[in-house]
């Protein structure tokens, strides 16, 4: 016969096994009934289903480990899984260090694990997938780059929830750590090794370029920015995903009281929300301040900090791209913001010059599916549809700015960096004729149109490059067209339309679509990447035949100087260049009786010397004071002209 306490009555105490409503108090039996956490662990008759265990089925059983609150069997040999990971790990890190070598542009790479990404986060288990769709979506969950995949719980006697949770927040600490002490001992100890080797070769007379220990020191701190803002926003998903877990509770179903029931954290349905306790009893509580660090840290903090950054120095991200899409800027000779390349390049490289902005729009929608994923889980038809409306939002905005720089963008780019400097060339060549001899003029007049011919050969080059390469805009709208359809599918599965035995075939024809889809997608992501490399040779070769082409203009133009000589040259040529054999010879000769005089010197040449320098300072003020009269005289006539133009121009 069930208890009837005064706790109860007012429903106060939920721990009670013995509740039962008022109005069945005259019975003799009162069964008390507990929902399952999830629903899919109990298969009926008071049984939990396989790898579940516990008074509500919501606990993992032996042998199995918990991923996004259900229950998955642990693998034969987690031991092997590890190491497997492991060696993954190295073989990607190997294939971006030769990507590196080769300068293989990794836009479209990143692009593609953006998708993937994504696609990974519509895996709900509450959303009728096929069973082959499902396991699909487990293989694409190594693009998010998860701890889930080394199922650490089932290795030896387990690891806690929130030591697996810890560990997976924590890992961009460790990502600095190790650049920091890369950045240290290539500082302390490998860059002075260098210096004493360029030395040795120098003293040998072996060295083909100069050794400058700021430049070197620039790189590998930019090398070190660059590794952890990559490695940061391809985890981006995952860090963010991973602290939102802790604030999504959901009651159970049904709620055990309508007007306030009891929340349960969705990743671990044992433990009730906002319950103090230890760790195995009131984790909740203790991970919302870690929770609440990591959002604001990664999830809003770094975001902010990519905005002020870009925005603050917006005009120097454009001036690097304009450099960039012409293959310059790589030295400090030619690109003064080389040190701001070396950090932050990775993050708006493969955007074009006025598009600084794009990464951020990119983590919103990032951060907005996310956000949807997780809070909306007990409704996947409603999150989904939030879902797919984020991600058309992100297409409309794609077709409209088509913000990537491939081949064709870049050719763009270079004509508009040619317009833009023969301008300021014209510009100033305008200024200089008014004080500058007219031959010179004109010289530098042809110096700057075969400059321009040489942008737009180097742009013509891009362009005929572009038919090798894959356009970037095009390849993300593709993948977007992807995820749209595949949330759309995921909203027809969940629809229950096709729970009549009847539409069997259409749901196995829509199943079919979808699966083909995200393998199209697959196949076509390692297309593009093997098209990219090979496309790279062919690049290089047309971008050699311009620079060629530009080098046979500008030894044209200089061809006459060159082939001047003694046995050529007329009377004129002959003179000039004995007078300026002349003053040099008279400008050296000076120099040494000075030096000789300051040093060895009598009183009375020393006396005469300051006497000449005297007379020559005197002389140089004086040449100074005409220019200035001349100038004042010419801007008098300017100034009182300019109305009888303004006059005639009336007229």
């Amino acid at each position: 016969r069930p208890q009837r306490v005064k706790e109860q009555e007012v429903n106060l105490d939920r721990g009670l096994e013995n509740k039962c409503v008022k109005d069945r108090w005259h019975r003799d039996v009162c069964p008390y009934t507990l929902p399952c956490e999830p629903l899919e662990a109990c298969v009926g008759d008071n049984k939990c289903g396989l790898g579940y265990a516990g008074k509500k089925c919501n606990k993992c059983d032996q042998g199995f480990f918990r991923k996004d609150g259900f229950c998955l069997t642990c693998p034969t040999n987690p031991g092997l899984v590890i190491a497997m990971l492991c060696v993954a790990m190295l073989g990607v890190g190997a294939v971006f260090y030769i990507i590196k070598k080769l300068k293989i542009n990794i836009g479209v790479i990143s692009i593609g694990i953006d998708y993937f990404q994504v696609l990974g986060l519509f895996n709900n288990p509450l959303i009728p997938w096929p069973k082959a769709m499902t396991s699909l979506y487990e293989y694409l969950s190594s693009f998010s780059f998860s701890v889930d995949l080394a199922s650490p719980e089932c290795l030896g006697s387990g690891m806690a929830s929130h030591e697996k949770w810890f560990m997976t927040e924590f890992i961009p600490i460790g990502i600095v750590l190790g650049v920091s002490a890369y950045c240290i001992i290539s500082v302390t100890f490998i860059l002075p090794m260098k210096k004493a080797q360029h030395h040795t070769k120098v003293l040998m007379g072996q060295a083909t370029k100069a050794f400058n220990m700021k430049t070197e020191m620039t790189t590998i701190v930019g090398i070190g920015f660059s590794t952890f803002l990559s490695v940061f926003y391809l985890m981006y998903v995952n860090l963010v995903k991973k602290a939102m877990d802790i604030f999504n509770c959901s009651p159970g179903d049904p709620p055990d009281d309508p007007l306030d029931p009891t929340l349960f954290l969705d990743i671990q349905p044992d433990q009730v929300c906002f319950q103090p306790g230890n760790w195995d009893t009131g984790l909740h509580v203790k991970l919302i301040p870690f929770a609440i660090a990591c959002v604001a840290c990664y999830g809003l903090a770094f975001p902010t900090f990519v905005f002020f950054k870009f925005y603050k120095n917006k005009r120097i991200i454009f001036e690097d791209q304009l450099l960039a899409a012409q293959d310059r800027g790589d030295k400090e000779i030619t690109n003064p913001n080389l040190a701001f390349r070396k950090r932050y390049s990775s993050l708006y490289k493969n955007f074009k010059p006025d598009k600084w902005y794009w990464i951020l729009l990119i983590l919103g929608r990032k951060l907005a599916i996310c956000f949807v994923s997780l809070m909306f889980r007990r409704d996947p038809i409603f999150q989904l549809a939030l879902a797919c409306s984020v991600i058309f939002g992100a297409f409309t905005c794609q077709l409209l700015h088509r913000p990537y720089m491939g081949m064709d963008e870049r050719a763009d780019v270079v004509l508009f960096a040619s317009k833009r400097d023969f301008e300021k060339g014209n510009k100033l060549l305008r200024k200089m004729s008014a004080f500058g001899e007219t031959e010179d003029i004109e010289k530098a007049k042809q110096r700057l149109e075969m400059e321009q011919k040489a942008q737009e050969v180097t742009a013509q080059a891009l362009r005929d490059s572009a038919k090798y390469f894959v356009n970037y805009n095009k390849v993300e709208s593709f993948f977007m067209i992807c995820s749209i359809f595949v949330c759309l599918s995921g909203i027809m599965f969940g629809s229950g339309y096709f729970n009549m035995e009847y539409l069997a075939s259409q749901r196995d024809a829509l199943a079919y679509m979808d699966i083909f889809v995200v393998v199209y997608s697959l196949c076509f992501f390692f297309y593009v990447i093997g098209m990219e490399v090979m496309a790279v040779k062919k690049f290089r070769q047309s971008k050699n035949k311009a620079k060629w082409q530009a080098f046979q203009k500008k030894a044209a133009f200089h061809k006459d100087i060159l082939k001047i000589d003694n046995s050529n040259a007329t009377s004129e040529e002959k003179q000039a260049a004995s007078k300026i054999s002349a003053a040099f010879k008279g400008r050296e000769a000076r120099k040494a009786l000075r030096a000789r005089i300051e040093s060895e010197g009598t009183d009375e040449q020393k006396q005469a010397l300051k006497h000449v320098e005297e007379r020559r300072i005197a002389r140089s003020e004086a040449n100074a004071m005409k220019k200035k009269k001349k100038k004042k005289v010419k801007r008098v006539k300017t100034k009182r002209s300019s109305p009888e133009l303004k006059q005639g121009e009336l007229q």
